[in-house]
């Protein structure tokens, strides 16, 4: 059994004993909420790969620009 595995069934687990007749629907939201917050977090690392490469191509006093 893999460490995911075992980490969401303790969770299962503890929405059933928090709530017998909302535990499961419960789970469900919360496994939603964490692929997306997954997601948001590939993206921002992406984002931040691609702003380190243009940091690299300009002057650091260029990035905040007052007009």
């Amino acid at each position: 059994m893999e460490q995911r595995d075992i980490y969401a069934s303790a969770l299962y687990q503890y929405c059933l004993m928090k709530d017998s007749t909302s535990g499961p629907s419960r789970y469900v939201d919360l496994l939603s909420i964490s692929q997306v917050a997954n997601k948001t977090y590939n993206l921002i690392e992406g984002f931040a790969v691609l702003f380190q490469c243009k940091i690299k191509n300009q002057d650091k006093n260029d990035l905040i620009k007052f007009e």
